[in-house]
């Protein structure tokens, strides 16, 4: 997000415009520090060798979160969010714990409702 050169901070000094604030030692910088040199980096885009995409259910993505510090509906702590790679169609469960029992629930149920709804095969996860 960037920060202040040497030159801000000395002007902000000597406006008196920060209390309590010392330099000591000279404030000319001999070089840039490691984040800006980082900062000014060019990336290249990510090839990415993976096939794009083209039918609803083909790649599913899933994330849980929580535990949340207030309940979240019908007093649940955790939320596993399930996101269609292609279509983008997301899908929330509300689930009252983390445990394999009450994941695997919830994935079933997404499972055989999103088979007959799209009349497609859920091919990767």
């Amino acid at each position: 997000m960037g920060h202040a050169g040497a030159e801000t901070i000395t002007g902000m000094i000597n406006s008196g415009l920060v209390d309590g604030l010392e330099v000591t030692g000279p404030t000319e910088l001999k070089a840039l520090c490691e984040d800006c040199i980082y900062g000014t980096y060019i990336t290249h885009s990510f090839h990415d060798s993976t096939a794009t995409e083209t039918d609803s259910l083909e790649h599913i993505y899933i994330d849980i979160w929580g535990p949340a510090s207030i309940l979240l509906a019908g007093s649940s702590k955790y939320f596993m969010l399930i996101v269609d790679g292609t279509t983008s169609y997301r899908t929330v469960y509300f689930l009252s714990s983390k445990s394999v029992d009450t994941m695997l629930g919830a994935f079933k149920d997404f499972h055989c409702q999103a088979e007959q709804q799209t009349e497609r095969k859920l091919k990767r996860v």
